[in-house]
């Protein structure tokens, strides 16, 4: 029984810590102080895109997790159904886009 507490244990901190972690060191909770919550209207998008974040503690890259999506406000990103945990939506306003370019035939780059 205590081989399962155990582990049932360490399960519950991987799917709350990590997160967490990801959240506040990886530089989503800055994006979210920077510019607040999701878009107020749905927008459809690209579902399991990736998305990278340079923060002055350290870059974060949430590969596959995340669906961006661009509208007359701005471009919103917010995390897939299963890893929302401390990922609440961002809006990215066009204004404070500065470059968005195709990087290639699959890919584009937002600046």
């Amino acid at each position: 029984m205590t081989d399962f507490l155990a582990v049932s244990l360490f399960g519950v901190l991987c799917l709350v810590g990590l997160p967490y972690v990801l959240a506040t060191r990886g530089g989503w909770s800055a994006m979210v102080a920077s510019f607040g919550g999701g878009p107020s209207e749905r927008q459809r998008g690209a579902w399991f895109s990736s998305v990278s974040l340079n923060h002055p503690a350290g870059r974060s890259f949430y590969r596959w997790l995340s669906r961006v999506s661009a509208g007359r406000e701005g471009i919103a990103i917010r995390m897939l159904p299963l890893f929302p945990l401390f990922h609440p939506p961002i809006l990215v306003p066009w204004a404070r886009v500065a470059r968005l370019e195709r990087a290639s035939r699959w890919r584009r780059q937002v600046t």
